[in-house]
């Protein structure tokens, strides 16, 4: 069974066989990894909650433990 490299778009066997599938090779994996970290790739939805400050999070913390 074959299809095309999310990177390059060259045709990649995704058999047991290819160690990098669905990658053609080691490098268009890392460039794919990269693109994630780089947040240039992302799954579409909508944007998490904003992240309070850690004081806040201590004080929740400490009012669940109080009881």
């Amino acid at each position: 069974m074959s299809t095309r490299c999310p990177v390059c778009r060259k045709p990649v066997d995704i058999s047991k066989d290819n160690p990098w599938r669905p990658f053609c090779c080691k490098r268009c994996r890392i460039i794919d990894f990269g693109e994630w970290m780089d947040e240039k790739r992302k799954i579409a939805g909508a944007d998490a909650a904003p992240l309070g400050k850690a004081d806040d999070l201590f004080e929740t913390r400490d009012v669940l433990v109080a009881d």
